[in-house]
């Protein structure tokens, strides 16, 4: 846990994008693939909604497009403006 914090710091990236680009690089390397897609769950609320109860979760799908010759940083910084953006 401590490598990963020190990872994400290292590249401006929280830790759940390092572990995102480790799952990238194991999709790519057992399937080969380049381009695909990763469902994951984010929260939709605001200051606003603070004190509002109800579910505010949602599913956004994530591209990740590791390459063959790619660097893992490389990967985590694209990996990174990806979870930014969603």
């Amino acid at each position: 846990a401590d490598r990963v914090t020190v990872m994400a710091n290292e590249a401006g990236a929280t830790p759940y994008a390092v572990l995102l680009a480790v799952f990238g690089v194991l999709v790519h390397r057992y399937s080969h693939a380049d381009d695909f897609l990763v469902a994951t769950p984010v929260l939709n609320r605001t200051g606003d909604d603070e004190d509002v109860i109800g579910y505010f979760g949602n599913t956004v799908a994530m591209r990740l497009q590791p390459k063959a010759g790619m660097t893992f940083r490389q990967l985590l910084a694209q990996t990174r403006d990806t979870a930014i953006g969603a």
